[in-house]
Formats: C-alpha cells, sequence, structure tokens
C-alpha cells in the first residue's frame, strides 16, 4: 500500500508540475498546443503521457473543447468509431480499427509477400499459437499437424531469434507517421519467450537493424493498418534472414521494463521529439 501511495503522490506531482510550466508559458505568450484523448486518456504508464508531459501539451478529453490534435485512445484490439468534431482538427489513430493477430499477418502477407501464419492442420512440425487479442503475451510452441483448430486463436510460424543458447531477442519499433527515431533490442530468457519480462533492453538507430528495403515495408505496412503513432514487434529468423511483424499497438506503455535509467530518460526525449514534428 505505501508503493502505490508513494507514486501516487510522485504522479499528482508530475501533473502539478505539468499545469505550471503550462501557466506560465501562457503567461510569457508562448503557444500551448492542447491534445485530446478520446475516449480515454493515456496512464501514467503508457508513453504518451509522458510525451505530453515533455512537449508541455495540455491534455483533455472532451470532444466540446477545442483542441490542437485528437487522438483516438482506447486500448483494444477493435474499435468501430468515427468521431467527428466541429473543430478542423487531425484525428490520429482513428482508422486504426483492427491490430488483431489475424489482420497483422494479413497485411505483413500482403506488403512483405512472405508469410507468418501456418494452417496447423497441415504444417508438419513445431508452430506458435497465440490469442488473436492485443497484448495477452499467452503464446505456445506446439507440435503440428493438429486436429482441431482453438477459436479466437492464431497459428504462426515459430521464428528462431535465438541470440545464443539462453536468450531470444525481439525487436520492438516505436513509429510515429513516418518517422522511426530509433528500436529497442529486448533480450529475454528463452524459456520466458513470450512473456513481457525482458533481462537486458538496449536502443539501437534503425539502419543498424534493418535495410532500406524493410524500413520501406515497415512503413507501408503501417500505412495500410492506419498506425499512426504505436509500435511494432518484430522478429528476425536467423534461418532465412528476414524479419516478420507479429504485433502492433496503438495504446504502448514504457520503454520497455529494464532499460537503463539513461536510456529510458533518451528515448523519451526522442519519442516526444518525433511525435511532436509529425503532428505538433
Amino acid at each position: 500500500m505505501k508503493l502505490s501511495l508513494n507514486w501516487g503522490i510522485k504522479i499528482n506531482t508530475i501533473k502539478l508540475i505539468r499545469k505550471s510550466l503550462i501557466i506560465i508559458n501562457i503567461i510569457l505568450g508562448k503557444k500551448i498546443k492542447t491534445i485530446c484523448f478520446y475516449p480515454d486518456k493515456p496512464r501514467s504508464f503508457d508513453i504518451m503521457f509522458w510525451i505530453c508531459l515533455i512537449n508541455k501539451y495540455e491534455v483533455i478529453n472532451s470532444l466540446q473543447d477545442r483542441a490542437d490534435i485528437h487522438m483516438f485512445w482506447k486500448d483494444q484490439t477493435f474499435h468501430d468509431s468515427n468521431l467527428k468534431t466541429k473543430f478542423n482538427s487531425k484525428w490520429i489513430n482513428i482508422n486504426c480499427k483492427d491490430i488483431s493477430k489475424l489482420h497483422i499477418g494479413k497485411v505483413f502477407h500482403e506488403v512483405f509477400g512472405y508469410e507468418i501464419k501456418i494452417d496447423p492442420t497441415n504444417f508438419n512440425g513445431f508452430c506458435v499459437q497465440k490469442s488473436d487479442l492485443n497484448a495477452k503475451h499467452d503464446g505456445t510452441i506446439i507440435k503440428c499437424p493438429i486436429d482441431v483448430v482453438k477459436a479466437g486463436f492464431v497459428y504462426q510460424k515459430l521464428i528462431n531469434n535465438q541470440k545464443d543458447d539462453n536468450f531470444i531477442v525481439d525487436i520492438r519499433i516505436p513509429i510515429s507517421s513516418d518517422h522511426i527515431p530509433f528500436v529497442y533490442l529486448k533480450y529475454r530468457n528463452i524459456n520466458h519467450r513470450f512473456l513481457n519480462t525482458n533481462d537486458f533492453v538496449e536502443m539501437k538507430s534503425l539502419s543498424n537493424i534493418f535495410t532500406e528495403d524493410e524500413i520501406e515495408k515497415i512503413i507501408e505496412f503501417c500505412r495500410k493498418i492506419n498506425l499512426e503513432y504505436g509500435e511494432l514487434d518484430v522478429l528476425r529468423d536467423n534461418d532465412d534472414g528476414k524479419i516478420y511483424i507479429v504485433d502492433a499497438n496503438h495504446c504502448p506503455s514504457g520503454p520497455p521494463n529494464h532499460l537503463p535509467v539513461l536510456s529510458k530518460i533518451s528515448a523519451l526525449r526522442k519519442l516526444a521529439h518525433s511525435f511532436d514534428t509529425a503532428f505538433g
């Protein structure tokens, strides 16, 4: 209880500092950008909370008030909203209506020309079974072929993304419009490959990890699923050398756990600058 209370105090202090900075800027005559999140607002562990803090955005949650930016914010796999306001302002992610694994796999195949999806009733070997919904972290390696396909689940190629005998490496890509400021490399014990707990995380420049053709296809993929702001999870297969987009998230939290503190500060500054450049 003490930890929760202290954390709550810290967050309230941060919010007070942000409001004070906004008031000071208004007094100094500086333009304050207002961002409206709807139907929900980012929580303190969401990256957008910190982007707004660093960029000194005024955050509102009412469609009745004028805002420089409107952003659809609902942490769910599907949505069918078609929100409009009387104000002429851009809506970010309003058309990103499906981030299910099934849809991600379909668009990935359209853009990259090869599949991550497999037919578990005909495939002979090991594959990954996981929920079609976002952020479940319930992947399981199973032996195929199987007789019955489990409803609500997808079946994907088992990617060999081992770094060594003990660790696998996932690639996380933050994106704002067509801009990718950097990527995270997330190292995890191979026995916990589908969990969301990392052993170590580092930041790398985009060009050190992907080819120009891969970068172009990643951006095209985001355009096709209408992901204007968010993150992708990507794996590179050691066996065929290809990359596979396995997940997309339009309400990302983070930065990833076990990223060193100084790197977290650097990441948040770069993410804030990237967002403001793209949408501010």
